[in-house]
């Protein structure tokens, strides 16, 4: 895509005045130590680390704790040839009245017991004052498949950089990093509005998270968060406004429960899951985490009940979410343990799995349809947009169409409770699509025009009046 005169300027003036900060270095090597593995050879076990020899009884593909440098790495075999990390790494940072979101990929190789590591800086976010995205730009010396996935880098740097506003952009397709912290404390304290965030802090004990996202949706929760270390629920700022005591705060919890949170860095769903179970148990906690319909089963289970009588473990955990969805969606009685305990999981899955896809089509149509009728209360309108759930599976496929996403694919996801869908269109052109909103727990994760581009400043203003007014009203 051509890039205008002025725009080149521009991106040739952040190229000139962004340097790789003093602690990069560092930062990368303590991002690179994940990137190891524990080789198993017969009765041995090797950290790719440091290279301590030990003996376990850990089994292939499992998570294991070097005794030594005390990390946790996957358990490979000898016979392993090749294996690869990828991490996306950034740099958060300002060029006068521009943010820019440095985006690097960390690669590292295993190959016959050697690993080869690679840091290079393939892409740029650049914002406006208000966080809003201007410009996504990819180094020429970067290449991508189309479903951002995959990214490569083509030898003999140079800093020419290339428009990659698309929807099979492989930056559209990041959307969180793993950022460096040592510059942010003096970036944001700069700002008024970020003076006090902590936000510096927040990032130094998370993985990835979507910096920006915290920042367009600021609000005091993120420092009372992080201030109590609660750092990943802290990445859930919009979850913990608007609530007057602790307990409301914490979804019932008493501040007894605080330094077990604190200890493991509870996330909001493992939250939500210790808010039901009441219980201070970290390996429970975490294996009903994985269930992704959690909230919608926990009504309909006794977790306590199901671990005692069936064999349901972090392997199978899933299989017993999936199960349970689709006895639900069948309509079984969700009262008789006969149906919702079963000894055997994945004979029980498997059995009613048969059934299930000779009525799925069915279910799923009449399951959006019912969907569609309840979410109809949040329908709203101002004098220029109006906002309505989806009810059916040609509506998805209309929506689909005319935006060019795969909002047609999230058909089951609706279905089973796990998502829902809106179309955000003009009062004055109901026909026509403008903006694919999806929402979760009443809050919404994402929003896209035509080409999953980014919406307007003013399309996100009724999205937000309409979040707080009418979702969470």
């Amino acid at each position: 895509m051509y890039i205008k005169k002025k725009e080149r300027e521009l991106f040739k003036l952040i190229d000139d005045k962004l340097k790789i900060p003093s602690k990069w270095i560092k930062f990368v090597d303590k991002q690179r130590v994940h990137h190891n593995l524990i080789i198993k050879k017969k009765n041995e076990y090797i950290c790719t680390n440091c290279k301590h020899i030990f003996h376990s009884d850990k089994k292939v593909n499992e998570e294991c704790k070097c005794p030594n440098c005390k990390n946790t790495y996957l358990v490979k075999s000898d016979r392993l040839k090749d294996y690869t990390f990828k991490d996306q790494l950034a740099i958060f940072d300002k060029v006068d009245n521009y943010y820019i979101e440095r985006i690097f990929q960390l690669e590292s190789h295993y190959h016959n017991g050697y690993i080869n590591y690679y840091c290079f800086e393939w892409g740029r976010n650049i914002y406006d004052k208000y966080f809003s995205c201007m410009f996504q730009i990819m180094n020429d010396n970067t290449v991508g498949t189309t479903s951002g996935y995959w990214i490569s880098y083509r030898e003999n740097f140079n800093s020419n950089w290339k428009y990659t506003n698309s929807y099979y952009s492989p930056i559209a397709y990041y959307d969180e990093f793993i950022y460096y912290p040592y510059n942010l404390k003096k970036l944001l304290k700069n700002d008024s509005d970020y003076k006090y965030s902590q936000l510096w802090e927040l990032v130094k004990h998370v993985d990835y998270c979507n910096l920006t996202y915290l920042l367009k949706n600021y609000n005091q929760s993120i420092e009372f968060l992080t201030k109590l270390k609660l750092y990943r629920l802290a990445l859930n700022p919009k979850t913990f406004l608007f609530k007057n005591t602790f307990e409301e705060r914490f979804l019932g919890l008493s501040k007894d429960y605080i330094p077990f949170i604190r200890k493991y860095n509870l996330s909001l769903n493992e939250l939500e899951v210790l808010s039901v179970l009441k219980e201070k148990n970290i390996n429970l906690i975490r294996m009903i985490s994985k269930l992704d319909n959690f909230k919608n089963l926990s009504s309909l289970i006794n977790f306590k009940k199901a671990f005692e009588l069936t064999d349901l473990n972090s392997e199978n955990c899933v299989e017993y979410n999936d199960y349970l969805t689709m006895i639900k969606t069948m309509k079984f009685d969700m009262k008789n343990p006969k149906y919702i305990y079963p000894k055997n999981i994945k004979e029980a899955h498997d059995k009613i799995e048969k059934e299930y896809e000779i009525v799925k089509d069915n279910l799923i149509c009449e399951a959006i349809k019912n969907r569609g009728n309840e979410l109809s209360k949040y329908t709203f309108n101002n004098s220029k947009y109006i906002i309505f759930p989806a009810d059916s599976i040609e509506s998805l496929e209309d929506e689909s169409k005319q935006q060019h996403n795969c909002v047609r694919t999230y058909s089951e996801r609706i279905a089973k409770g796990s998502c829902d869908i809106y179309f955000m269109r003009l009062v004055s052109d109901r026909e026509h699509s403008l903006v694919t909103v999806e929402v979760r727990n009443n809050e919404v994760v994402q929003k896209r025009t035509k080409n999953n581009q980014s919406t307007t400043a003013e399309q996100d203003k009724f999205l937000d009046l309409w979040e707080r007014k009418i979702l969470k009203g």
